[in-house]
C-alpha cells in the first residue's frame, strides 16, 4: 500500500507541471498565430491603400492641366513613390503568405508596374499634361482579385 501511495503522489506532483507546460505551449502557439494574422491583415490593408492612392494620383495627374502650374515632374515623382510603396507592401504579403494571397499581391504590384510605365510614356512633362487617359482595367482587375483573396483568407 505505501508503494501505491508514493506512486500516486509522484504522479500527482508531475501532472500539474506537465499541464502547465502544455497550456503555455498552446498559448504561445495561439499568440504566434494571432500576431501572424495581424501582420498579414496590416500588410494587405497597406497594399490595398497604396494601390488605390496610386490609382487616384494617376487619375489626378491626367485631370491636371498645365495652366495650374508646371509641377508635373513632382506629380510623377509622387506616382513613383506610391509605386515603391505598393512593391514593398506586396512583398510583405507574399513573404507572410505564399499561395493564392501572396500570388495575388504580386499580381497587384505587376499591374501597378505596367501602369507606371504607361503613365510615364504618356506624360508630357514639358507641357505639364498627361497626353492620354490612363487605362486602369488591369489594375482594377488585380485589385478586385486581391480583395477577394484577402476576404477568403480572413474568413477561413
Amino acid at each position: 500500500m505505501p508503494i501505491i501511495s508514493a506512486g500516486a503522489a509522484v504522479l500527482g506532483a508531475s501532472v500539474s507541471p506537465v499541464a502547465a507546460a502544455y497550456h503555455t505551449l498552446r498559448q504561445a502557439r495561439h499568440n504566434r498565430e494571432y500576431e501572424h494574422g495581424s501582420a498579414v491583415r496590416e500588410a494587405c490593408t497597406s497594399l490595398f491603400r497604396a494601390a488605390r492612392d496610386l490609382r487616384a494620383q494617376v487619375a489626378n495627374n491626367h485631370a491636371y492641366h498645365a495652366y495650374q502650374g508646371t509641377d508635373m515632374g513632382a506629380r510623377l515623382e509622387r506616382v513613383r513613390e506610391l509605386d515603391a510603396d505598393v512593391a514593398v507592401h506586396a512583398a510583405q504579403v507574399a513573404m507572410l503568405e505564399s499561395g493564392p494571397l501572396g500570388d495575388s499581391a504580386t499580381g497587384v504590384a505587376a499591374a501597378v508596374g505596367r501602369l507606371i510605365i504607361a503613365t510615364e510614356a504618356k506624360t508630357k512633362i514639358e507641357k505639364g499634361v498627361s497626353a492620354e487617359e490612363p487605362n486602369f482595367k488591369e489594375l482594377d482587375a488585380s485589385l478586385a482579385a486581391f480583395r477577394s483573396q484577402a476576404v477568403n483568407y480572413f474568413r477561413n
